[in-house]
């Protein structure tokens, strides 16, 4: 018994290194990870000057009214059920999207590569074209 008792400090120094080993294997996995595992937490998103722009656009009496709204007026459901942040627009539905107004985008940042900016019913939004990832939205208020 008592050899036992003198083992047992041997033991948990044995038990502490191979803790300190898998954790150590942890944070060498997750440094080699692809720097694309976390591009996700880097999108881009739409700006407070941005929005104000939009805002004003918009806003009664400036004579534009939002594409969507001036064609059809309702938004069909299915599409305003994802027009909010990491929605995904459903593929076919993504043709329901109207581009800003050129001169309305050219007064806005262009957006990064591989991303669209686009308008539906009230809502603007910055979309990841690729997945159809919704990243960023604005609803537009009519004053």
């Amino acid at each position: 018994m008592r050899n036992l008792y003198g083992l047992l400090p041997a033991w948990l120094l044995l038990a502490a290194m191979l803790a300190a080993g898998q954790v150590q294997d942890k944070a060498k996995e997750k440094e080699a990870e692809p720097a694309d595992a976390e591009s996700h937490l880097h999108y881009p998103f739409i700006t407070d000057a941005e929005n104000r722009i939009i805002q004003d656009y918009y806003r009664i009496g400036s004579g534009h009214l939002p594409p969507g709204v001036a064609k059809k007026g309702d938004v069909p459901v299915p599409l305003a059920k994802q027009l909010h942040r990491a929605g995904v627009i459903p593929a076919g539905l993504d043709k329901k999207l109207d581009k800003l107004p050129d001169d309305l985008d050219r007064k806005l940042v262009p957006v990064p590569s591989g991303y669209l900016r686009r308008i539906c019913g009230m809502t603007v939004l910055l979309i990841l074209e690729k997945t159809s990832l919704v990243v960023d939205t604005i609803e537009i208020v009519r004053q």
